[in-house]
């Protein structure tokens, strides 16, 4: 199927399946049996690009812009993006990665590389916010010997003691 849009006023869907509550933006939903592919089952982007970067560059981007005062009251969440693995039978031999996987191939080392780059003008809490102490693998009691050099706030783990104060890392020079 290819579709060409201009503009599109209202949702566009592509689905064999009720979805049942009304639908804003693009849907797709995606039935594959015996699924073998890397390229992405829902959706796959890919851009190319070539001679000088003249600026930053994005493959995706996704905002969410509010109006006015802030229309987000009590513990709703305002996040860019939701995405998960959901299985209805044991996975125990299975090697899940429910976050993503991000990969650098590069045929030569940059000058800086990072897996993420937090942007923002207000001070955060924590790194993450976790739903329970296991979702972050939270061993009580661990250490470690080493010269100390600063800490790291970690997680407000929901549920527990540091729901509102988060734990935190402390930073080592040496993993002694």
């Amino acid at each position: 199927m290819t579709m060409h849009a201009r503009r599109v006023s209202g949702a566009l869907v592509c689905t064999d399946r009720n979805l049942g509550a009304a639908v804003n933006g693009i849907t797709f939903y995606v039935h594959v049996t015996a699924p073998n592919n890397e390229m992405g089952m829902s959706a796959y982007f890919e851009a190319d690009i070539s001679g000088t970067v003249a600026g930053n560059c994005y493959g995706l981007g996704s905002w969410i812009n509010t109006e006015g005062a802030s229309p987000v009251v009590g513990s709703h969440l305002l996040t860019p993006f939701e995405g998960g693995v959901y299985t209805g039978e044991a996975q125990a031999n299975a090697f899940i990665v429910f976050g993503g996987q991000f990969q650098a191939i590069l045929a030569g080392a940059p000058g800086h590389l990072f897996a993420f780059r937090f942007n923002t003008n207000q001070t955060v809490t924590a790194l993450m916010q976790a739903g329970s102490p296991g979702s972050v693998g939270f061993v009580a009691g661990a250490g470690t010997n080493g010269t100390q050099v600063g800490y790291i706030p970690l997680a407000a783990i929901a549920g527990t003691a540091y729901d509102v104060n988060p734990v935190w890392v402390r930073v080592y020079a040496t993993a002694t």
